[in-house]
């Protein structure tokens, strides 16, 4: 599933999911804390479904008191007809916009965050959509993961790769290729090349020695495993397209983000390792050429 099409199932089960009778409530006592004249107002309507409560003769209404008033009500409709009297509004329809906000508040937070750098913030987007969900409703929570399973069973069930039903497998083979990095350091650079897509594997004569290692690497664990991933899977080497989804999917999984993090602080720390000694180099040439007294003579 893609960030819009995710999006817009959202906003789906948004219109779609009824509104539960606690959330109702919370927008009603809400609505009734913060607009105490405009309860005032409907005081005879409202005491006739809540009854004649003292809470009624305060000046500003307790959010406590309310909650308590109301905890006794299990009727959606008296809290429906209670808010639309109250306010002139639709409690659903507002429940309903509210939700949808706060969807598109963590829509623009991720573009205010990670502007149009797509590849490089896919995991801050997606994590920004899945905190809206939480913030949304629990009950859209489990019909989202629902959809998610669903989705991900029929993408499994493919016989062709593509970028939604190959995460799996990259994630799988990016491990593969940092395990096998560790053992064969040389090639650490050339790794790092793929975690940031800088090989251009539709042009041969400019990938060196070490990212041809790597390539084979990458095709000796596609043979081994893709079937355990995409069982329908049929064929016995990947189309171009599809062997391109997997050489650019490469830098948007995880922990090769975070190796390319890695290996950039492990070439600083030499480099500044680097620098010290020959400080350290240079001050010690300085005090010996000192002590020979030939820093005197001119």
């Amino acid at each position: 599933m893609t960030i819009p099409e995710s999006i817009g199932y959202v906003k789906l089960l948004i219109d779609n999911s009824s509104v539960p009778l606690r959330e109702k409530k919370e927008l009603l006592v809400t609505l009734m804390e913060q607009n105490p004249e405009l309860v005032r107002k409907e005081l005879s309507m409202i005491k006739e479904e809540l009854g004649n409560s003292d809470i009624f003769n305060e000046g500003q209404f307790d959010r406590t008191e309310l909650h308590g008033l109301l905890s006794g009500i299990n009727d959606d409709e008296k809290v429906n007809k209670l808010f639309k009297e109250i306010s002139g509004l639709d409690i659903e329809k507002v429940w309903r916009e509210q939700k949808g906000f706060v969807l598109l508040e963590q829509i623009y937070m991720a573009a205010t965050e990670y502007g149009k750098n797509g590849s490089a913030c896919l995991q801050g987007v997606w994590s920004r959509i899945i905190n809206s969900i939480n913030e949304i409703s629990s009950e859209i929570v489990a019909q989202y993961d629902r959809y998610l399973e669903e989705e991900q069973r029929q993408e499994m069930q493919k016989d062709t790769i593509t970028e939604e039903n190959i995460k799996l497998f990259l994630e799988g083979l990016a491990n593969e290729l940092i395990r096998h990095v560790k053992f064969n350091p040389e090639l650490r650079e050339a790794l790092g090349d793929f975690a940031v897509c800088n090989v251009d594997v539709g042009n041969p004569e400019k990938i060196i020695f070490e990212q041809q290692e790597i390539l084979a690497e990458i095709s000796k664990y596609f043979s081994k495993s893709i079937k355990n991933v995409l069982p329908n899977y049929d064929r016995n080497i990947p189309s171009w397209d599809e062997y391109n989804l997997i050489i650019t999917g490469l830098s948007e999984v995880g922990v090769m983000q975070r190796f390319v993090g890695t290996s950039t602080q492990a070439v600083a720390g030499v480099s500044s390792s680097s620098l010290e000694n020959s400080n350290v180099q240079g001050l010690l040439l300085e005090v010996s050429v000192q002590q020979s007294g030939l820093g005197n003579s001119r």
